[in-house]
């Protein structure tokens, strides 16, 4: 039993340790893109997908957006780094609201032309992301230390 909690918690440890990573990179992404290029873009499509599961609806924006840099055309569904974001209802038609304006803009990585995003920089849900980065140190220390000895 003992070896069997043991292999738990490691398995356990590991999985945040990727969530851990995955939130510095989104946010890392995220600060990233304020440098990005502004370019004018074209919305192709935009719609609010209703998803329900065993504890209820998530609302997610799916937003299909073109732009043309250096005489190429890209296509991209990407909305931004988000973080955590809450999918409410509300957050994604705010999403939606912001997107479907007369000015359509987006941002291109110029480093990668293909990466793009139509929301930059820092946005509320990366406050979850913050909050997530300080309590996964706080566990995944705590189970390494258990785990040492």
């Amino acid at each position: 039993m003992e070896l069997f909690t043991t292999v738990l918690k490691g398995i356990f440890a590991v999985v945040l340790v990727l969530m851990y990573f995955g939130s510095i990179f989104d946010l890392y992404k995220a600060i990233q893109s304020i440098w990005w290029i502004k370019i004018k873009g074209e919305l192709v499509n935009a719609s609010i997908a209703i998803n329900k599961d065993y504890d209820g609806k998530t609302y997610e924006s799916e937003i299909l957006y073109s732009y043309v840099l250096e005489n190429v055309r890209y296509e991209s569904e990407e909305i931004g780094h988000l973080g955590w974001f809450s999918l409410s209802k509300e957050n994604a038609s705010n999403i939606m609201d912001e997107s479907i304006s007369n000015d359509f803009y987006v941002y291109v990585n110029p480093k990668n032309k293909k990466e793009s995003v139509i929301k930059q920089g820092l946005q509320k849900g990366h406050a979850l992301s913050f909050g997530y980065i300080a309590f996964g140190t706080y566990i995944g220390i705590q189970l390494l230390l258990e785990l040492v000895r």
